[in-house]
């Protein structure tokens, strides 16, 4: 009775910790994303309209460049179709915006200087690069910030420089709901950076514990991804909590790129080596992938402007070279290791595609409606679950092979054994039972010694050391089994 108590318990507690919990973790999650109030929640920031100018000869001052923004139309935002040429900017605050303090919000990541004077005045309102600010003007989030007060009557003229496919565009915060969308950022930031780095920390101690080359390619996979995440999302400024410096920003996210089409390319093909070994897509494959060499190092040594098509065009390529071969491989083989990177594949493909065609044309109706970062955690889930598929297919071949050599061990006419190093039977197939009795692996009567001459076992553990081939012959001798 109180076996099956215990039974009873045990099975209970069993089903608890494998099903109950997980469900209701899964199910507050749920309740908690869609009708617990938001901790961070708050007013949303107010788009507003910009007169833009640029500056093609860089000479304008603050002055010249009002008085010819007043004849520019208002834009919601304006893309610079990665022009480096200065560009300047008005915008006009709402009615009473200075009355308790606000904040205009200059979001681009890709601006690299700002500086702003009040529009009515033109006195200075501060100015700040990537590596330092003065004034009113800060570094915040992915952008710049302009704190205002009641001296800012009606609005700013601005003047800014951006590297790369940049957006301006500006919006206005109410003082708290600034600071609380400030705090989500760095959140947001922070949950991003430890659930991915978690996660590949956890995938290398697996490669380590298995020693598996793929596990390693998917952990600095992982982490790159992160990087790639933060760069969509303006997060890249920053690493673990500490503050890139200014310098290495542009470098960092060149090579980061670069790195990652690499890892990409390199995971894919090591994943696939098998089906794509003799195959019509190989060898473009391995071409690609000795060209993210000159990649990385022009990456490291170009400009960004320059720099930026040619990653447009690689990665273009690199991607669809790798999606026909997938839709090939799947076709061939129904893999469920290449559907669930498919899927992988295909999420960053369609995402990068549309990334890539929004930059080019400065169309960014065709950007989907999830950023990179989505992206990206979509994308890593997919790739581990073809990774789990992978090891589970792995782990079912170790077994029917130990199952086959299992059933050779038995089978065999001859006798077959292992010993450890003390000379102890660990096994011993039916033939060899019967030969030496069936206690031969009781503990007390499974000692090497009992069976065989003395010496034998020293004759044994030399032939065996000493790496050669050849026949052994040893004597044995009775047993009380033989008795």
């Amino acid at each position: 009775m109180g076996s099956r108590i215990g039974a009873g318990m045990d099975a209970l507690l069993w089903a608890m910790s494998i099903y109950m919990v997980p469900v209701a973790i899964g199910l507050v999650s749920i309740v908690a994303l869609f009708l617990w109030d938001d901790q961070y929640g708050g007013a949303q920031s107010q788009p507003m309209a910009i007169q833009v100018l640029m500056d093609p000869a860089g000479k304008l001052d603050a002055p010249g460049a009002l008085e010819r923004l007043k004849k520019q139309p208002t834009v919601a935002r304006f893309e610079t179709k990665r022009s480096e040429l200065p560009v300047w900017f008005m915008f006009t605050l709402p009615p009473h915006a200075t009355d308790l303090g606000a904040t205009v919000e200059l979001p681009s990541r890709h601006a690299t200087t700002i500086a702003c004077w009040e529009r009515d005045a033109l006195t200075p309102l501060g100015e700040a690069t990537r590596s330092a600010s003065k004034g009113r003007m800060s570094l915040a989030k992915a952008g710049f910030a302009l704190q205002l007060d009641q001296s800012t009557s009606s609005g700013a003229v601005c003047r800014a420089t951006f590297v790369g496919p940049a957006t301006l565009n500006a919006a206005y915060w109410e003082t708290e709901d600034w600071h609380q969308s400030v705090r989500e950022f760095h959140r947001n930031s922070g949950l991003l950076d430890g659930g991915l780095i978690v996660l590949a920390v956890f995938v290398l101690m697996t490669a380590w514990i298995n020693r598996q080359v793929l596990y390693v390619l998917f952990a600095a996979w992982l982490v790159i991804t992160l990087r790639m995440s933060a760069i969509s999302a303006g997060w890249d400024i920053q690493w673990l909590g500490h503050s890139v410096p200014a310098e290495w920003v542009s470098t960092g996210r060149a090579v980061t790129v670069s790195f990652y089409a690499l890892l990409m390319l390199t995971l894919y093909r090591t994943l696939f080596q098998d089906d794509l070994a003799g195959s019509r897509f190989d060898k473009p494959l391995q071409i690609i992938q000795w060209i993210c060499l000159p990649f990385l190092l022009a990456s490291l040594f170009l400009p960004y402007r320059i720099w930026l098509p040619m990653m447009w065009a690689v990665t273009g390529f690199g991607l669809s070279l790798m999606a026909v071969s997938l839709v090939n491989i799947l076709t061939r083989t129904r893999s469920r290791v290449a559907m669930w990177y498919g899927a992988s594949l295909g999420v960053t493909f369609l995402s990068s595609l549309t990334e890539i065609f929004a930059a080019v044309s400065g169309i960014k109706e065709f950007v989907v409606a999830t950023n990179f970062v989505t992206v990206a955690l979509s994308s890593s889930l997919l790739a581990a679950l073809a990774i789990a598929e992978q090891m589970r297919m792995e782990h079912q071949q170790r077994l029917k092979v130990q199952a086959e050599l299992e059933h050779n061990f038995n089978a065999m006419p001859i006798g077959l054994f292992s010993l450890d190093l003390q000379g102890r039977f660990i096994s011993a197939n039916p033939a060899l039972r019967a030969m030496l009795g069936e206690r031969v692996l009781t503990p007390g009567h499974n000692t090497w010694q009992l069976y065989f001459d003395q010496g034998a076992w020293t004759q044994l553990h030399h032939f065996v050391y000493s790496r050669g081939d050849g026949e052994l012959e040893i004597k044995g001798r009775r047993t009380p089994d033989d008795a």
